[in-house]
């Protein structure tokens, strides 16, 4: 499946790249493609200083969420059916903000690419499962990531099954992407390593450095994954598209409330057990 695609990479490329060059009026292309057991990375190198105009246009509307132990309402936290050292009852301390999808105006260059099939299909032919579908949830689908300055985004899973990374703009310092691939699959969450890592084991993980116009598919919902603490005074963005193999699924109310800030009726009539027995 892999040797097939590659033959078709140009085209799937050229695809992908002219949406980016007329959205961000990119000067310099370089193309590197990089098969990985853990995913896919391409590169593109353009203008660092062109941000994307839905942050422009969208910047007051960014919800930023800074947890502590005070004020969380997270149950695992406190649910005495668990041990004390569950790696669910691990307090870790999140500081970032999301600029939610359903923010995004009706001529968002984000929008528009995340809807087209050509990207839906590059993505599925990358990781070599089919269908895959676009992700229902109306706040999450196409977010940006935006973390400030000491921003920090702790050790965690997704709730959709694969996701895109598309660095719009790098701090100063800091803000890397670390993860440890596939710790989990379907029907084992494995506790006993993803506790190694919560507790500072560094054997499994590893990092990617995103460039601006670095474009990263990852198996999200089964690989365990963070973001440093950002250093500096600009800002990290970057923008998760994310795809499912169930088109019905969403976020479930308390994790869109807990993240992106409010719970829609679509979070409350699609809430359901996950088919792949995994917790969000």
């Amino acid at each position: 499946m892999i040797t097939d695609f590659k033959n078709k990479t140009p085209f799937l490329l050229g695809l992908l790249f002219l949406a980016f060059v007329t959205a961000h009026e990119v000067e310099h292309i370089s193309e590197a493609f990089e098969v990985q057991d853990d995913g896919f990375e391409l590169s593109c190198d353009y203008c660092e200083e062109t941000q994307s105009q839905d942050l422009v246009n969208s910047k007051t509307n960014i919800t930023f969420i800074d947890f502590d132990l005070e004020d969380s309402e997270l149950a695992s936290l406190t649910d005495q059916s668990l041990s004390k050292n569950h790696p669910k009852r691990t307090f870790m301390e999140r500081d970032n903000g999301y600029l939610n999808s359903d923010l995004f105006e009706k001529n968002s260059e984000m929008k528009f690419l995340y809807e087209q099939e050509e990207l839906l299909n590059f993505v599925s032919a990358c990781l070599g499962v089919a269908p895959i579908y676009r992700w229902a949830d109306p706040l999450a689908c196409h977010a940006y990531n935006v973390m400030k300055t000491n921003g920090i985004l702790p050790w965690h899973f997704d709730s959709c099954e694969f996701t895109l990374s598309i660095m719009i703009q790098k701090p100063d310092k800091g803000g890397i992407f670390e993860y440890c691939p596939f710790i989990r699959k379907p029907g084992n969450e494995n506790y006993k390593e993803v506790k190694k890592v919560l507790d500072g084991d560094r054997t499994r993980v590893r990092q990617l450095k995103l460039e601006p116009g670095d474009l990263q598919i990852f198996k999200g919902r089964f690989t365990l994954h963070r973001v440093t603490r950002v250093e500096g005074d600009r800002p990290r963005y970057l923008c998760i598209p994310a795809y499912v193999l169930d088109p019905w699924r969403v976020n479930t109310p308390e994790h869109s409330q807990a993240i992106y800030g409010k719970i829609l009726p679509i979070h409350i009539e699609r809430n359901q057990a996950r088919s792949d027995g995994l917790a969000d």
